[in-house]
């Protein structure tokens, strides 16, 4: 329908039906054109007790995540080097400290050291014993690209050992909240030609299509660096967030390669959830994986007797999640709860592959749901959103020309175009408080 303004008289606007709640305009996006969906974790992420955070109240815009996803301490030996009896350790994590002068430490090779002395990323350690009878340190001891992990105080039976106090030191990752803007101008002739959106009532609001096309194409760029393997950004006035795949690859969570027109077995996902619990992760046993519309269904077909079907009304991560299908399988103390995510089906987004699926239609991921403490002792869900805005929300502003967006003669404006300029922004990023306790099916 088309609708026709009268001088000064302005119709409602769409914008200014909607409610002050957060991600009001997020959610408006889909309502109003479906082929431009929300995500399924942004929007279990908006039901999640403390899922949903601000760093314009603190003036952070980029962030450092605390974590601690095993308290058990472990590094993995980045360099090695022989002094005289002892060796001079260097880890491939710069700030390690979490192993305790004094202690028994223990080699991949199965030989036992003592920390002898340590700084932040370093430490030298002297023998001890070698279950194979070694009497010091061969070549294979605390190789190079392999790990040392903790085995307590050894003791003194003279004189009680003071042990040193460590807090096991979480790892630290720094992300940033990028921006998305898009506009659009809408002409005076648009005001009189262009169709409009009928509200409840199917009057009119004055909101014309143009703008919602804009929205939808702001939304595809979120989604799309959301869920694509694309690299933080950290610095410069052009900042670029880690995306969620990017975390799981480069902030210790693990992979299964599997390719686009492989097929799902029993036995290849089994595998899969035995691998990810013996990363000491997580203890509750729940997982939740997202997967593409191939995956997904070539897990029912080869669940087919073991699925149970938990409705739109399920409980994930100790939080009542409502409107999103789950289907459970439990494996080995796991229970794996699985949700769809169509957007991976979508060929223009991720291209197309041999077979003429989308590529990322054959891919998922899997996420501890287990809340995740802080090194300030506050516990968060395994996944939140970060917006760095005075409003959790797409910020919509106009500038105007001669008109106003309603078409309303402005005596005052901002340059002399028979135009005004409607202007959206996003400043918002999607992120795992625990990227250890995450994997990746896919190539």
């Amino acid at each position: 329908m088309t609708t026709y303004a009268s001088n000064n008289v302005s119709l409602p606007n769409l914008f200014d039906e909607v409610g002050i709640a957060a991600r009001s305009v997020e959610n408006l996006v889909p309502i109003l054109d479906p082929a431009f969906q929300r995500p399924v974790h942004a929007r279990l992420i908006d039901q999640l007790s403390g899922g949903t955070l601000n760093s314009k109240k603190s003036g952070q815009r980029l962030f450092t995540t605390f974590r601690s996803e095993n308290d058990f301490p472990f590094v993995t030996i980045q360099n090695r080097q022989v002094n005289g009896a002892y060796l001079n350790l260097v880890f491939d994590q710069s700030q390690f400290t979490a192993l305790v002068e004094g202690n028994m430490v223990k080699s991949d090779s199965g030989a036992l050291g003592k920390v002898l002395s340590k700084e932040a990323g370093k430490m030298t350690i002297g023998f001890v014993a070698n279950p194979n009878g070694n009497t010091s340190f061969v070549a294979a001891d605390f190789a190079a690209n392999s790990g040392v992990s903790d085995r307590g105080a050894i003791g003194n039976t003279v004189n009680r050992q003071e042990v040193e106090y460590v807090m096991p030191l979480p790892d630290s990752i720094q992300n940033i909240v990028p921006t998305y803007n898009q506009s659009c101008e809408i002409l005076h002739d648009d005001v009189y030609s262009e169709t409009h959106l009928l509200n409840r009532e199917g009057k009119p609001f004055y909101a014309m299509i143009k703008e919602f096309k804009a929205l939808g194409l702001l939304n595809r760029q979120y989604v799309a660096r959301t869920l694509d393997n694309v690299p933080a950004v950290l610095t410069g006035n052009e900042p670029v967030a880690a995306s969620l795949l990017n975390q799981i690859l480069t902030q210790g969570g693990g992979q299964t390669t599997f390719g686009q027109n492989d097929v799902m077995t029993e036995s290849i996902l089994q595998d899969t959830l035995e691998r990810f619990v013996s990363t000491g992760s997580f203890t509750t046993g729940e997982v939740l994986g997202i997967f593409g519309q191939r995956l997904y269904g070539s897990i029912q077909n080869a669940l087919k007797g073991y699925l149970v079907t938990a409705g739109k009304d399920n409980t994930i991560g100790g939080e009542t999640v409502k409107g999103i299908d789950i289907k459970e399988y439990a494996f080995g103390g796991v229970s794996l709860k699985m949700m769809l995510e169509p957007i991976y089906s979508d060929t223009r987004m991720w291209g197309v592959n041999s077979n003429n699926f989308s590529r990322r239609a054959n891919t998922g991921m899997l996420m501890s749901t287990e809340r995740v403490t802080t090194q300030q002792g506050v516990n968060v869900p395994f996944m939140s959103s970060r917006y760095f805005s005075s409003s959790e929300d797409i910020l919509r502003s106009v500038t105007p020309g001669m008109i106003d967006e309603k078409g309303n003669h402005q005596k005052t404006s901002a340059n002399g175009k028979k135009s005004a300029m409607v202007n959206y922004t996003l400043d918002k990023v999607d992120y795992f408080n625990n990227a250890k306790a995450t994997w990746y099916i896919g190539e």
